[in-house]
Parts: structure tokens; C-alpha cells; sequence
């Protein structure tokens, strides 16, 4: 008899994306590879989406309600990401969509290449005033240190390249859309930070330290580009007061990891301290009030998600 297909459980954190969550949702129902988990996590919005997933009628489909919001998907995925029992856990936007064999064919490389994460290309996408939107770019096609056959002269596009090259300078090295081992992400700290723009950035980072990342250049995930998303609204964007703060205490915090790395590489410590260590850096960023509530959210999902098993 064939082995059972993994289960994997997808995060979809939700707050005022009540045009998009259908089609982000409905995309991973639609995926090759079934043996799905998708929790939608309502991050404090007053007007929840299950009316507009009600249709969808799939009983792999999860509400849960967070308490408040908490300015960022980056809390959500933890909650779901500390409480599932399933060996998989895959980030879905909710403004995103997933084309249908992205599930299987990120298990099929990760799998391959007895891999921790496996990510993939992306095609963006601008969404325009009628609420229609515009193919634009494919973006991270390439890995290694080949030169950008679309921005010569420069040796390395942030926007071409998976950076697979851990060094002493921070930078973004690869999406965060992708498809991780749930012992990893728990083991380095898991999804939270105390931290609400930059964290997916620094994550990636250190899963290339602690873990293996592969990487298909096939276009699996789409990106949608719009002007009030957290990371290009006036408020909290690049460039702005909000986030050039984020970036450098993410930044200084990459270099505390990075001290760690280091002396793993040079055979001080072992991959056990190491992860032991990057924990530590990340969860000393966190209040009492931030564990306390991450306990809280944690075991009531957990809860639920066994209240749920016991009635099927």
C-alpha cells in the first residue's frame, strides 16, 4: 500500500482583506495535493470573512478568531505554526493566491532534497483601480551567484536571485511564501518575534543558517501588489519612520544570530546550541505580556483543533 500523503496545514492570517480572501482560500482548496489543513485566522477584525468562505463548504477549512490585532500576520502564524500536529506548515497572504500545484510540487522538492523549506518563484501581480489586476514581473527565478541576465552590469537582482550566501551583512535573501518543517521553525523560535513588518525577512535568514532551502524557479505563488497592503501603506512602508526602525532592530538582531553561526561554523557549538541561541535572541524580544498571550492564543487553537479531531 502507498505510504499516506503528509498533511499539510496552511496559516492564512486575515484583517480588512474581505475582497481577496475568497480566491486566496479557494486556491488552496483547489491544490493537487488534498490532504490539507487551512486555518484562516481572523487577526482582530470586526467583521470576520466566514460569510464570504461560507460557500467554499470544505471541512478543511478552520475559522479561528484571534482577540485583537496584532498589526501584522506575523502572530497568527505562530499561533498556528506552535499549535498544529502536522509535520508541514505553508504561509498564504490573504490577498494571494496559489497556483494548484504548488503544494505538491513544493513536498515533491523538499522531499527530493530532504529539505526544511521549499520555496519557489513568484509571479507578481499590480492590482488596479477597477479592483482587476496586472500580471508584471516573475520574480526570484534564479539561485546561486550567476550574473543577472536581466540587470546587467550588476552581479546579483534582490528581485531575480535567491541570496543562498549567508554573510555578515544583512540583506533580504529569499520570500517567505513557502512550505516549512514544523520541527525547524519550532526550534529556532518559531513565527514571532515581537516584531510586525520585517520578521518574514529575517526568518529566512535563519532557516538558511539552521536548515536546508530549496528553491523551484516555477512561478507557484502569486503576488498581489496593491497601495494599502502593510508593507506600502503610508503609514507602516518602506521608507517610512515605522519601518526604517523595524529594519534596524531586525538588522541588529541578524548580527547577534549571525555571531552564533559563526561560531558553529568554526565547530564551538553545536547545530542544538545554535538553534538553542537564535531562540533565545528572538524570544528575548518578547514582553511577558506578548509570551503570555501567545500561550493563551496557542492552547485555545490547540484545543479546538483536538475538539474538532474528537467530533470527526
Amino acid at each position: 500500500m502507498p505510504s499516506p500523503e503528509p498533511t499539510v496545514t496552511v496559516c492564512v492570517p486575515y484583517h480588512g482583506g474581505s475582497r481577496y480572501i475568497h480566491r486566496a482560500v479557494g486556491s488552496l482548496l483547489a491544490q493537487t495535493h488534498r490532504a490539507l489543513q487551512v486555518i484562516v485566522v481572523n487577526d482582530g477584525d470586526t467583521q470576520p470573512p466566514w460569510d464570504r468562505l461560507a460557500p467554499l463548504r470544505d471541512a478543511r477549512v478552520i475559522f479561528f478568531n484571534l482577540m485583537r490585532n496584532h498589526g501584522g500576520p506575523f502572530f497568527a502564524n505562530a499561533v498556528v505554526a506552535n499549535a498544529i500536529d502536522t509535520p508541514w506548515f505553508l504561509v498564504q497572504e490573504q490577498d494571494d493566491w496559489s497556483d494548484p500545484r504548488r503544494v505538491q510540487q513544493l513536498l515533491k522538492q523538499a522531499s527530493a532534497g530532504n529539505a526544511d523549506v521549499a520555496i519557489s518563484a513568484q509571479q507578481f501581480h499590480r492590482e488596479n483601480a477597477d479592483g482587476t489586476s496586472t500580471p508584471l514581473s516573475v520574480r526570484w527565478k534564479h539561485t546561486g551567484r550567476a550574473v543577472c541576465p536581466k540587470c546587467p552590469p550588476s552581479p546579483r537582482c534582490g528581485e531575480c536571485f535567491v541570496d543562498t550566501a549567508i554573510t555578515r551583512e544583512y540583506r533580504y535573501r529569499a520570500p517567505h511564501a513557502g512550505l516549512f518543517r514544523v520541527e525547524l521553525l519550532r526550534r529556532i523560535g518559531g513565527y514571532y518575534a515581537g516584531l510586525h513588518l520585517h520578521f518574514d525577512a529575517l526568518l529566512m535568514n535563519l532557516l538558511f543558517m539552521t536548515g536546508t532551502v530549496t528553491h523551484t524557479p516555477a512561478p507557484l505563488y502569486h503576488r498581489l501588489l496593491r497601495p494599502d497592503s502593510i508593507t506600502h501603506s503610508l503609514s507602516t512602508g518602506f521608507g517610512t519612520s515605522v519601518s526604517n526602525e523595524e529594519r534596524r532592530a531586525v538588522a541588529a538582531l541578524y548580527q547577534k544570530c549571525f555571531a552564533e553561526y559563526q561560531r558553529y561554523l568554526r565547530g564551538q557549538i553545536s547545530s542544538q546550541v545554535l538553534t538553542e541561541s537564535i531562540r533565545r535572541h528572538c524570544h528575548a524580544r518578547l514582553t511577558t505580556s506578548d509570551k503570555q498571550e501567545l500561550a493563551y492564543e496557542t492552547n485555545r487553537l490547540r484545543s479546538y483543533l483536538a475538539a474538532r479531531r474528537t467530533m470527526n
